[in-house]
């Protein structure tokens, strides 16, 4: 999948690290306070199989915000359960 795996060191924090072959780690912290606006930071994940990718996240409980090509690029926006974004992108193979 990500080559990252979940560390959960409390239960409003998790940890995810990769195995090496996957960049940065990320920590995400749970706050109890709802969000208040558009994300200032948020993922922008790539697949080789967007349309997969899609239908993937959405049977995950993700909510399409909108599909989007724009400077070469083609993506889509969704939110978690949260409301919190995130992108996909179309990254073919190199």
């Amino acid at each position: 999948m990500t080559g990252y795996r979940v560390e959960e060191s409390q239960p409003s924090i998790a940890i995810l690290s990769g195995d090496g072959s996957a960049g940065p780690g990320f920590m995400f912290i749970k706050v109890p306070e709802p969000k208040a606006a558009k994300n200032r930071v948020h993922l922008d994940l790539g697949t080789a199989d967007l349309r997969s990718e899609v239908a993937r996240v959405l049977d995950l409980g993700a909510t399409l915000v909108g599909h989007r090509e724009e400077y070469g690029i083609t993506w889509s926006t969704f939110t978690d359960p949260e409301g919190n974004e995130f992108c996909i992108g179309l990254h073919p193979p190199a």
